[in-house]
């Protein structure tokens, strides 16, 4: 090959290939595959490009087949959990010139698909034009259930290049990644801290190898759920389980719809993660992790803390800010209830009943941030319906919360 541009850590081949069409002023991806293959091989894929053989065989000293797989596509996380002769399997594919890897490794097992639309974080694009002079796409960002950037810690954004029935290849510059791109994450409620967990186990499995322990402990979670107490005799006690369940991945819903779909206890993507006679897929296993966390706290009903502020108004809101608690209150003698204050003035309160099943949060207050809120939905002429839609509630309960922060109502009119 008589060109081909440095390869950067962590970076998409998709990217590789997009930025020397730049270069190399391509007017198509068959331009492209011309110079990297010497003759048309395949359309732009994200993902689990093929041919790699051929490709590395091209490169004057450059990585091998697997290496170019195991560091730059999104292998390696599809995988994670695999046999070694899926792994294997899956390998031959993209060394070769079927591919077909999705079909290998389940790609479109529930509760998330093939992405579709490449995504980018700001602040690594900011990063990347300091210090190379352009900007490319990284892998960890193209991973479905990744929606913040595990090392900036926002959200990712949406960019103008979609993935499909394509032959031409975009690569990361101001006008497909641009500043007012839309997020990733469209609903303010979903809790980032979450999704930063997520994004960030996620990340690990992609980049690092599982042990042999990580492996077994994957195949026999029904076991450690039985032997951390949610049974009903020798069997998992479904009923408590989804109480769980629901719990963790509710507030998570927005984000991932259908997600909740397949909790059931019936041929549903939760249960066949359990199923120690099926394949492990990530992307369930990566929901079911957070269950498992829960699970596996044993440590007060809400665990030892810092807790996440669930302030909607705040910048911080879903960030473990909040670091002490009232003392637990008992009512009824058995149900107990603790009061989570946030130094942004915003309070809640959460129950957890006789059965371990913990309630949902409760707003108590929302603090000194709903005036300034208030006035700006007034200034900006919403209704306020749609004032208090934008904190996720009705304009009924918005101006009892006015009322206890001492809040004039704009929309209150003159008697």
């Amino acid at each position: 090959m008589p060109y081909f541009p440095e390869i950067y850590p962590g970076e998409i081949l998709y990217s590789v290939f997009a930025r020397l069409s730049f270069h190399m002023a391509h007017v198509s991806a068959m331009d492209t595959w011309d110079h990297v293959y010497g003759r048309h091989v395949q359309r732009p894929v994200v993902d689990f490009p093929s041919n790699l053989d051929w490709f590395a065989s091209r490169l004057h000293s450059g990585p091998s087949a697997d290496e170019l797989a195991m560091r730059h596509t999104l292998l390696p996380y599809y995988t994670a959990f695999a046999t070694a002769q899926v792994r294997e399997k899956a390998m031959k594919a993209m060394r070769g010139e079927e591919g077909k890897v999705g079909l290998v490794i389940g790609l479109r097992a529930k509760p998330l698909g093939p992405l579709q639309t490449v995504r980018f974080c700001p602040a690594c694009y900011e990063e990347m034009i300091a210090g190379q002079g352009e900007a490319y796409f990284r892998r960890e960002h193209q991973l479905p259930i990744v929606l913040v950037c595990p090392r900036h810690e926002c959200d990712l954004r949406i960019s103008e290049v979609k993935l499909g029935k394509t032959n031409f290849l975009h690569r990361a510059n101001k006008d497909t990644c641009p500043p007012d791109a839309p997020s990733a994450v469209a609903d303010r409620s979903v809790p980032r801290q979450r999704l930063l967990k997520l994004a960030r186990r996620a990340t690990d499995w992609l980049e690092n190898p599982r042990s042999e322990d990580e492996v077994t402990a994957a195949r026999s979670i029904t076991a450690r759920i039985v032997a951390k107490g949610v049974r009903a005799g020798s069997q998992v006690d479904w009923t408590r389980l989804n109480l769980i369940v629901d719990d963790v991945l509710a507030p998570l819903e927005p984000a991932f719809p259908g997600l909740l779909a397949g909790t059931g206890r019936t041929n549903g993507w939760m249960e066949h993660t359990m199923d120690p006679t099926r394949k492990v897929h990530s992307d369930p296993l990566c929901f079911l992790s957070l269950v498992m966390d829960e699970i596996e706290k044993g440590s007060g009903p809400f665990g030892d803390g810092p807790w996440a502020c669930e302030n909607p108004l705040a910048e911080h809101f879903g960030h473990m800010t909040i670091t002490e608690t009232d003392a637990p209150l008992k009512t009824n003698g058995r149900i107990i209830t603790v009061k989570f204050r946030c130094s942004c003035g915003y309070v809640y309160t959460r129950s957890k009943y006789p059965d371990g099943r913990l309630g949902r949060s409760f707003r108590v207050r929302f603090g000194p941030l709903l005036r300034d809120h208030v006035a700006k939905c007034a200034r900006d002429g919403l209704t306020i319906t749609k004032a208090a839609a934008s904190v996720g509630t009705n304009w009924d309960v918005l101006r009892r919360h006015m009322k206890k922060e001492g809040i004039l109502d704009p929309w209150e009119k003159p008697s």
